[in-house]
């Protein structure tokens, strides 16, 4: 009967678990948007500076740009596990 009483109470610890991640999940489609605004942000900063003679900030920006790139694909790779997932 232990072993019941552990399964029964693992799964409502699972349960209240997997309704916690689906708000998680929320707030990574979220953040993601988000995610979005910043990298339109950053790129328009690194042409402009370029275009008018910053070329330091430019290359600064685009090394971010390229970054936030890199973490979209990753971040988007992860909620759409998650959304297969729940």
């Amino acid at each position: 009967m232990p072993n019941e009483d552990f399964q029964e109470g693992y799964e409502i610890l699972r349960k209240n678990f997997a309704l916690k991640l689906k708000d998680k999940l929320a707030e990574l489609i979220s953040a993601e948007k988000n995610h979005k605004e910043l990298y339109q942000i950053v790129h328009n900063v690194s042409g402009s500076c370029g275009m008018f003679g910053f070329p330091e900030i430019s290359e600064a920006a685009y090394k971010l740009e390229e970054n936030l790139k890199a973490s979209r694909t990753l971040l988007t790779d992860l909620i759409n596990e998650m959304e297969k997932e729940l």
